[in-house]
């Protein structure tokens, strides 16, 4: 059986009470592709609004090992939108497992260990409109 993509993500929205900023984020699992070395999230074009402080987080799980992969991409919508691939219904993520090899993803990968402290730093730094 094959691996099944996580097209629906978990979303969450984060406000600052310090600064009363915001920032939204989409949770995707990707669905690694072992022999070829690579991992693809879909993003459903329908539920998919680009926003400069809404981000999308792609991390894998890798089951066999029982551990999280230790690389995951955070990646403002905006520029998903203008680097994602698709036609039709997903917009489609893909990238290498491999950390030696770049791609137009490789400025947005992360420490999977750091992905909470990553996002709190763009909740901070975007703070140009106010919650109200």
């Amino acid at each position: 059986m094959a691996a099944q993509p996580d097209v629906f993500g978990r979303h969450r929205v984060a406000f600052s009470k310090l600064t009363r900023a915001w920032a939204s984020i989409a949770i995707h699992g990707g669905t690694a592709t072992p022999s070829r070395d690579l991992i693809q999230a879909n993003i459903h074009v329908a539920t998919f609004v680009p926003h400069p402080r809404h981000f999308n987080l792609v991390q894998h799980f890798d089951a066999q090992a029982v551990q999280w992969y230790p690389w995951s991409w955070l990646i403002p919508s905006t520029d998903f939108a203008r680097l994602a691939a698709g036609k039709g219904a997903y917009l489609l993520f893909t990238t290498t497992l491999n950390p030696t090899h770049a791609n137009r993803w490789t400025p947005f990968r992360i420490l999977t260990a750091d992905a909470a402290t990553a996002f709190q730093a763009q909740l901070h730094r975007r703070s140009g409109r106010r919650a109200a």
